[in-house]
This record gives C-alpha cells, sequence and structure tokens, in this order.
C-alpha cells in the first residue's frame, strides 16, 4: 500500500515538473516572440521613417526645379560648360541660368556659384551599378549629393539627398517616325546617332514593341535592342526628352503637345555631340562623315564650350560664338560638305538651350534618437528613390512658369545605385 501512494507521488513530481519545464519553455518563446515582433515593428518604422524622409527630398527637388526652371526664359545645362572636367562628381550637375538667377546648381548641399561645390558630409546617389565599373571616367561619372539632417528636437533623426539629372543633353533612343522632327535641308528623320552609345548596331528606335518602354534599363529587353550595352549610356542616353514649343521654336509640335528628341546643346559630351554629327546612323550619316572626322568634331566642339564658361542662352548664340565654324575648318578632320550655318539650320528642329525633361534621385535614412549624438552612427534604414519629371503646357498654380508633373515613379535598392 505504502509502495503504491510513494508511486503516485513519485508521478505527480514528475508530472509537475514537467509542466514546470514547459511552462518555462511556453514563457521563453512568448518572450523571445514579442522581442522579434518588437524588432520587427522597429525596423519598420524605421524603414517608413527614411522612406519618408526620400520622398521629402523628391518633393523638394521638385519645388526647387519648379521654382528655377518653370518659366520659359531659363537655361539648363550640366556643369561641364562652366569648366567642370571629365571624371569630376561635380560634372554632372544640372543647373539653372536666367534673370535674376544663374547658376542655380539642382543637388542638395550645393553651394550656388559659378563653379558648382557642395558642402558637409555626402551621399552617392549615382555610382558604379548606374554607371558602370568604369567609374570616373568622361561620361561615366559618379554623383554625390549633400546630406540634409532631418530632426525632430531635440534629436537628429535622419537624412535627405537629391540630385536633378538634366535629360535634355542626352540623345532620345524612342522616337516614333510619326513624332520625330525632320531636317531642315534634307528632309531625313533628326535622330542623333544612338546605335554607338548603346553598342547596338541594329536598334530600331521606330520599332512599334518600344511604344512601353518607361527607362532606358527597359531596353535590353526588347527584341530590337537585345544585347544593348545600357549602364555606361545612363549620361548619355535617355527614352526621350520632351519639350515644349517654347522650348524650341523651330520645332513641329505633336499631337501630344510636345517636340520629342529635342537637344539641349549646353552640354560637353562629346559621345552625344558626335551622335548629333553622325546622324541618323553611322553607317549612312547624313553628312558623310568618317567616324574619326565626327569624333575629333565631337572633341573640338565640347573643348571649346568648355572652354567659354557659360552656358548658350540660344541657338544663334551657338552660331555667333564660332565654336562650330572653328570645329569644321580644323586639320586634319576639315568638315567641308556642309557651313556651320547649313548645320545649325538642318538640325535647328531639334535645338535647345534648355531642357523640359528632368530625373530626380533621392536618399532618405533613419536614425536610433539614441545615436544622435554620435558622429558617423549607422542609420537603421536607408531608402533611394527615383523619379522622371515633366515640364508641361499647363500653368503652374504658383505662378512659376510651366507646371512639373512626375510622369514615373520607382523605389530603388542599394543595388541600383
Amino acid at each position: 500500500m505504502k509502495a503504491a501512494l510513494s508511486n503516485t507521488r513519485g508521478f505527480a513530481l514528475v508530472l509537475v515538473l514537467s509542466l514546470l519545464a514547459i511552462l518555462v519553455l511556453l514563457t521563453y518563446t512568448i518572450a523571445a516572440v514579442s522581442k522579434v515582433s518588437g524588432e520587427i515593428s522597429t525596423a519598420a518604422l524605421y524603414q517608413t521613417q527614411s522612406r519618408q524622409n526620400a520622398l521629402v527630398a523628391i518633393r523638394y527637388a521638385l519645388g526647387e526645379l519648379q521654382k528655377y526652371a518653370g518659366v520659359d526664359n531659363r537655361v539648363t545645362g550640366m556643369a561641364g560648360v562652366v569648366g567642370v572636367t571629365g571624371g569630376d562628381t561635380l560634372r554632372q550637375l544640372t543647373g539653372v541660368w536666367g534673370n535674376p538667377i544663374g547658376p542655380r546648381w539642382l543637388v542638395s548641399g550645393a553651394v550656388n556659384g559659378g563653379i558648382p561645390s557642395i558642402n558637409g558630409n555626402r551621399v552617392i546617389l549615382v555610382g558604379s551599378n548606374t554607371v558602370g565599373s568604369t567609374t570616373g571616367s568622361e561620361d561615366q561619372e559618379m554623383v554625390e549629393a549633400g546630406l540634409i539632417e532631418v530632426n525632430r528636437l531635440p534629436h537628429l533623426i535622419g537624412h535627405m539627398a537629391y540630385w536633378v539629372g538634366d535629360e535634355g543633353v542626352k540623345v532620345s533612343t524612342v522616337l516614333p517616325d510619326t513624332e520625330t522632327q525632320n531636317s531642315a535641308l534634307n528632309g531625313q528623320l533628326l535622330r542623333p546617332d544612338m546605335r554607338r552609345i548603346i553598342q547596338k548596331p541594329s536598334f530600331d528606335p521606330s520599332a512599334s514593341e518600344l511604344a512601353g518602354v518607361l527607362l532606358l534599363a527597359q531596353l535590353p529587353f526588347t527584341q530590337t535592342a537585345k544585347g544593348a550595352t545600357i549602364s555606361s549610356a545612363f549620361h548619355l542616353a535617355t527614352v526621350c526628352n520632351r519639350a515644349l514649343a517654347s522650348t524650341v521654336p523651330a520645332g513641329v509640335v505633336s499631337g501630344q503637345g510636345y517636340i520629342k528628341g529635342a537637344f539641349n546643346i549646353n552640354t560637353t559630351s562629346v559621345s552625344v555631340w558626335r551622335g548629333l554629327l553622325e546622324y541618323p546612323d553611322r553607317n549612312n550619316p547624313a553628312y558623310g562623315l568618317s567616324a574619326t572626322s565626327s569624333l575629333r568634331n565631337a572633341e573640338k566642339i565640347t573643348a571649346r564650350i568648355a572652354a567659354r564658361g557659360v552656358p548658350f542662352t540660344s541657338v544663334a548664340d551657338f552660331l555667333a560664338s564660332g565654336i562650330v565654324q572653328d570645329a569644321f575648318a580644323s586639320t586634319p578632320n576639315k568638315i567641308t560638305s556642309m557651313t556651320a550655318q547649313e548645320f545649325i539650320t538642318d538640325v535647328s528642329p531639334i535645338l535647345a538651350v534648355r531642357s523640359d525633361t528632368f530625373r530626380i534621385r533621392a536618399y532618405g535614412d533613419a536614425l536610433n534618437p539614441a545615436d544622435s549624438g554620435v558622429a558617423g552612427a549607422t542609420p537603421e534604414s536607408v531608402a533611394y528613390c527615383e523619379a522622371l519629371v515633366q515640364r508641361t503646357p499647363e500653368d503652374d498654380p504658383g505662378g512659376k512658369g510651366k507646371k512639373f508633373v512626375i510622369t514615373y515613379f520607382r523605389w530603388l535598392g542599394p543595388d541600383d545605385i
């Protein structure tokens, strides 16, 4: 009897201890799940904050663009036109000129002098994953922007940054026949040679499959551009620069109210100028120029533009500068098939001294308030985004010229930068 009672008590003890073990394990599990859940919630909060900061940067950049480039009598161009040399991270900054401003550099942290500079800490917004592995070379420059502090007094809770890129100083790649300007002299379609830039000799810019292409990065997924090299063309090619009639007075407005494929002459990109000299195709150029002649003349034109140190305020200003005449008369690549006046007249339906299509890249990060006073503290989360922005025929409600609107937006990851 005593043995049976002892066995019962022993079993009860084991059962109680087992239940206690299960209870301890359950308590630990609940605590662990709660901790993970809290960490996930905190991470999500930081991610939301970093994205909000990036969106604020986009909106701020758009406001700057509207304020300084909304009216017709503004000039835009890349920093190369004020003498910033190839390979410099400041060369691809966008400037806006026009009474009473000039230049205004559209990048966070900018010091708005004749030659751009950026104050304080910086972040890379265009890096090797955008422009290819040969960063630092001409037309494949990285782009940096200054960090702007985001404060929730008394704590620093994050940063934001932005850069506005000028799409008009690039070659447009998607131009249907019905929406492409015609040469003023020979009637050919004015498509600068983009095939050399994207390294795809068989590319057809009028292919119907291109109608849905919104970004240059989408080109290699089309049949006509399959195998094209896009990364090295980021600063050289765009899908389509669309300009208003006031921007390109000699152009013919399409049914959508734009002159498509407009070219902003305020650029020092040799490849882009070479594309214009070789239009419509280097294998059958309108001017009959050899590859060597088109390259050397493009080099002379861009060198003279950079040495001039200021942007052109009109196409007539460009012709009067004598830059084209001097390039055409140079040896051993003298051009005798046309005069500078004939060249300017021929391509006048696409020539402009400002752009109406821009690209904005923005950055935001979120910091732990506990790290507010820690120099170089690592952000809890970072976010990048990009938008294409178009100047429209519609008046800006704030009285700042024609209204800019966002036509495309996407989030980017660090691997996209």
